[in-house]
């Protein structure tokens, strides 16, 4: 019965110590989760800190079997919140995101996030009840090495099982988004996925910006000049890696240039995102501009608008592809061969400027 107990004070503090890391390395989306959940807008910056701090004090708390029990406490009352949390918002027909991996994994809530926390809450309370005072160094110190061997074995089996799951429940939902997206082009546009032709006239738009202004496209190309459009979401990685270099080539070329970042998600969350990245960018939180205009499925992805106001180049999804089509449209290189990334043999400085 120790073992069992132990086994679950281990897998409790697992998910609370990885929950907590998770949250701290993504400050911001965990600012915006809490305040979709009801706290007040002064107090979502300390709540963001204090949440995944108390998540790793109950995570520490969980292992030492002198402490385990009032760590089990304090994860049964972390859990039950939460799971109050979602009730409330379902009830009122809301679904924020939880944000409860940081960006290792965020969903919006459902019934299957209220089920999985009240599961766990069950377990805490279990530990509460039952816990024993035996350290996990004496535990190890009682077991043989088969025992060890056997439970190592059966804990890398379960770890395996959980990922092979989480997998697989990724797996499904792509193929099922696949399916929709083959039906939606068979349908529709048997002969593109994404993207504008080329030659074709660039929809205009009238997006506000993250200090509230309008822009169009009409007022980026102002003065004749061509346009880059950089498409992004505040969820997204790789955006975040060829950001800096994006930024620092709209202000080198602003005079030539007009390079606009358009982020589609909850306004707060992309402010909370691009505002920390020093971003100037248009928010667009209901996708039109984004996926019906420019007909863009993937990011980060550019294209790029032409002096005479026509789309100038393919959708291109990486740093050395959009520096090829800045050259191309500066007329300093050949774009790039549709549908691929550029070589990097078209770069031949580090600044798009030169």
């Amino acid at each position: 019965m120790d073992s069992v107990i132990l086994g679950v004070q281990v897998v409790l503090a697992a998910v609370f110590a990885v929950s907590g890391v998770a949250k701290l390395f993504d400050l911001p989306g965990t600012r915006v989760a809490v305040k979709e959940f009801g706290v007040p807008e002064g107090m979502a910056p300390f709540a963001a800190l204090l949440l995944p701090a108390a998540e790793l004090v109950v995570a520490v708390a969980l292992i030492p079997g002198s402490t385990a029990r009032w760590g089990a406490v304090g994860a049964f009352v972390l859990l039950v919140t939460f799971s109050a949390g979602i009730a409330n918002a379902l009830a009122k027909g809301r679904t924020p995101d939880c944000n409860c991996f940081g960006n290792l994994y965020s969903a919006r809530v459902g019934r299957r996030t209220l089920i999985r926390n009240l599961g766990l809450a069950a377990l805490a309370g279990f530990v509460v009840v039952a816990a024993p005072d035996i350290e996990v160094g004496d535990w190890v110190a009682a077991r043989t090495p088969a025992e060890l061997v056997a439970v190592g074995t059966a804990a890398a089996a379960l770890g395996l099982l959980a990922v092979s799951l989480v997998l697989w429940s990724r797996n499904r939902r792509l193929r099922s988004y696949n399916v929709t997206l083959e039906d939606y082009i068979s349908r529709n546009q048997p002969e593109r996925v994404e993207g504008l032709p080329i030659g074709e006239l660039a929809p205009n738009f009238n997006l506000e910006g993250l200090g509230g202004e309008t822009r169009t496209l009409e007022s980026l190309r102002a003065g004749g000049r061509p346009a880059l459009l950089v498409f992004v979401d505040p969820g997204c990685g790789p955006c975040r890696y060829v950001m800096p270099d994006l930024v620092r080539w709209q202000g080198a070329l602003a005079d030539k240039l007009a390079i606009a970042f358009i982020s589609e998600g909850n306004p707060e969350k992309v402010r909370a995102v691009w505002n920390e990245q020093g971003t100037d960018l248009l928010l667009d939180p209901d996708s039109y501009v984004t996926r019906r205009a420019f007909r863009v499925l993937t990011w980060p992805s550019a294209i790029a608008i032409g002096r005479d106001g026509r789309i100038a180049s393919d959708l291109v999804y990486d740093r050395d592809a959009m520096e090829a089509v800045i050259r191309a449209v500066l007329g300093h290189a050949a774009a790039p061969a549709p549908g691929h990334a550029a070589k990097r043999a078209l770069i031949t400085s580090a600044d798009p400027a030169v």
